[in-house]
């Protein structure tokens, strides 16, 4: 392998770091207002714990009784909200950053 192809990154998707603080702050907030019992998983969680993966949306893990206020608090901060598939999982979006809403 030549020098200048080490050098050159694999293509990945790119979010705007500003936004995904920004909306992880406001799920977060969301959340923690109305009380709402959560774990943070996935990229974020593994970021937080020492192993950097990279991630480009949220991955937030609540109570299957819990989904339908989760869903509300974050529309109540402009989220969009739907469901991807009402056994396991529920998306919110906002600000072109994606929150996975897994029971």
């Amino acid at each position: 392998m030549s020098k200048e192809t080490a050098m050159v990154a694999p293509a990945s998707p790119i979010t705007d770091e500003d936004a995904l603080l920004g909306v992880l702050d406001d799920a977060v907030g969301s959340l923690r207002d109305v009380g709402i019992p959560f774990l943070m998983i996935g990229g974020v969680a593994s970021t937080v714990w020492g192993r950097d993966r990279g991630t480009t949306d949220i991955d937030v893990f609540v109570r299957p009784d819990a989904v339908r206020s989760v869903l509300e608090a974050l529309a109540a901060r402009g989220f969009e909200t739907w469901t991807e598939n009402e056994h396991w999982l529920h998306k919110a979006r906002r600000d072109g950053v994606t929150v996975d809403i897994i029971f």
